[in-house]
């Protein structure tokens, strides 16, 4: 077995392992947490076989997810907006930032 192998074999194992004890909901809230940046919810324009590939793949999950935990449903978007950030004094921390991230897009009120 490479070496590659070993360490996805490791990770796939600690995750199934749960070494956090957390239940379903609180699983869920975690990976929810990264849903912003995953490339399921970006989405191409074209080549159109590209297109329709995400279309087959990806579809079929997003609507697995929607039917079990995501209200409001996901709209994938075909472009990637990085929100514009002021710049803070030293004294003020991520906390104080309000600003509209890529995900806030995805979300269908």
């Amino acid at each position: 077995m490479s070496a590659s192998h070993r360490v996805k074999t490791t990770l796939c194992n600690t995750s199934l392992d749960n070494p956090t004890q957390r239940n379903k909901d609180q699983l869920i809230r975690a990976a929810v947490k990264f849903l912003d940046t995953d490339t399921i919810c970006y989405r191409v324009e074209e080549p159109e076989t590209l297109v329709e590939l995400q279309r087959n793949e990806w579809d079929p999950i997003i609507e697995w997810a929607e039917k079990s935990f995501l209200k409001p449903p996901l709209k994938p978007a075909t472009c990637v907006q990085v929100p514009a950030l002021p710049l803070l004094p030293a004294s003020l921390g991520p906390a104080s930032l309000t600003c509209r991230t890529p995900a806030s897009c995805l979300l269908v009120p």
